[in-house]
């Protein structure tokens, strides 16, 4: 629903569009890229330019080398506060989540450009998404839909059980998690790039819709 108007069913062509539904879809979207702008984790973000990793050994009494990993980066409040709004950007069944987005501009009665644009965008999420980061677990690059689904799912929004106990075995490794909770500040900090980049072909798509609705009812 959106705000208290439940999502009609679409069909396969313009003229079976909800163009009232579908303004009010791309304003909530606005509105909530609006918040994110807003919130401390992008202040910080812009502000320093970044998440920062310091790495450091030290020989200990075993003859051994060990390394520790220290993080400058957003907090954890900072991260939580921020995870409440963009997780509506990724739920599958959120109506602004972008998967539901892009149903909805294959079906809108706006320009092809704008469709494009948005297809464009979403394309490049959904591939940086999938490339590897630089930390392997078990040999095996961890991507960054990996470390944004297992946080989001194994912590910060709904748990669930197999994506929670991943989780806690990064966690049982303190520098692999300092890597993968520097990783995901990133993560979500380009993806909010991303949907602020959306917001501007919203904002374009609205006029155009908004013509529309003045046009049927001269």
């Amino acid at each position: 629903m959106v705000n208290g108007y439940r999502e009609p069913e679409q069909g396969g062509t313009s003229a079976a569009v909800d163009v009232e539904y579908e303004l009010r879809r791309l304003q909530l979207f606005n509105l909530k890229v609006e918040k994110l702008g807003r919130s401390r984790l992008v202040t910080y973000m812009e502000e320093t330019g970044g998440t920062k990793l310091t790495f450091s050994g030290h020989r200990v009494d075993d003859g051994g080398f060990e390394m520790t990993v220290e993080r400058e980066g957003p907090d954890e409040e900072m991260v939580d506060a921020v995870t409440l709004t963009l997780r509506m950007f990724i739920q599958k069944k959120e109506p602004i989540s972008l998967r539901k987005m892009a149903t909805a501009y294959d079906h809108l009665p706006v320009s092809p450009s704008l469709k494009e644009q948005f297809r464009q965008i979403h394309e490049a999420i959904n591939e940086a998404l999938d490339s590897p980061t630089y930390v392997a677990f078990n040999e095996v690059k961890i991507t960054n839909r990996e470390v944004q689904d297992i946080f989001l799912y194994g912590e910060l929004a709904h748990v669930e059980d197999r994506k929670r106990e991943v989780f806690e075995t990064w966690r049982q490794m303190p520098a692999l998690y300092c890597m993968l909770l520097n990783e995901f500040c990133t993560v979500i900090y380009r993806l909010i790039s991303a949907v602020h980049a959306i917001r501007t072909i919203n904002l374009a798509a609205i006029e155009e819709l908004q013509g529309l609705q003045a046009g049927r009812k001269a």
